[in-house]
C-alpha cells in the first residue's frame, strides 16, 4: 500500500494527513513482518509499538472467564492496531495475533508522539480512527448480545468472504481460515 511519491500509506488515516505529516511518520515507520498465529501485541506486556496493517488480517482477542478464546476485532488493510501504546505503562488485556501473513508498518510510542508534537493532524487522524474502531466494536457487541449464533456466524462468514459480487453468489471462497 504506497500512497503516492512513494511514501507509504497509513491506511484510512492517509486521508486526514498532509504530506508534510505523511512523511514525517515515513521517516520513524518501519516494516514489520508476523506469520500466523505471530502474535503482534501481547496482553502480557505493555505495548510500545503503534501498527498500521498493510497487508494480511490480524484479530484482537480476550480470554472469557471460562478460558475460551473471545474474537473481538478484526484488522484489516488500512486499519490502526496496538493503539493503546500510545498510554505509557498501559497493559492491553487483549492480543493482535495474526490470522494470515501480516505486513504493518511499525512506529514507536516516543517516534510517533514526537511527530505528533510537530504535526497535530497526526494526532487528530488516529483519534478519529480509534474512534471509529471503537464505535465498529461497539456495533458489534451489541449484535452479539442480540443475536442468535446462526446470525453471529453468517454476519462473521459473509465478512470473511473474498468477493459477495459475483454472479454465483451460492459459493463464497473465504480469504481467510477461520479460528473458532
Amino acid at each position: 500500500m504506497l500512497a503516492s511519491k512513494g511514501v507509504p500509506s497509513f491506511g484510512r488515516m492517509s486521508d486526514d494527513l498532509p504530506d508534510s505529516a505523511r512523511n514525517r511518520l515515513a521517516g520513524v515507520a518501519r516494516q514489520a513482518h508476523f506469520r500466523p498465529g505471530q502474535r503482534i501485541v501481547s496482553c502480557l506486556h505493555s505495548p510500545r509499538t503503534l501498527y498500521v496493517i498493510q497487508e494480511g488480517m490480524a484479530k484482537m482477542v480476550g480470554i472469557s472467564e471460562d478460558g475460551r478464546e473471545r474474537i473481538l476485532h478484526l484488522f484489516r488493510p488500512g486499519e490502526l492496531a496496538g493503539w493503546v501504546a500510545l498510554e505509557k505503562n498501559r497493559e492491553t488485556g487483549c492480543d493482535i495475533i495474526a490470522v494470515s501473513p501480516v505486513q504493518a508498518l511499525a512506529i514507536d510510542r516516543r517516534d510517533f508522539l514526537e511527530v505528533g508534537r510537530g504535526e497535530p493532524s497526526v494526532l487528530l487522524a488516529v483519534t478519529r480512527e480509534v474512534s471509529r474502531l471503537f464505535s465498529n466494536m461497539a456495533d458489534w457487541m451489541l449484535a452479539l448480545v442480540s443475536a442468535e449464533v446462526p446470525q453471529r456466524l453468517s454476519r462473521l462468514l459473509l465478512e470473511l468472504a473474498e468477493d459477495r459480487t459475483g454472479p454465483r453468489f451460492d459459493f463464497v471462497p473465504l480469504a481467510h481460515p477461520l479460528t473458532h
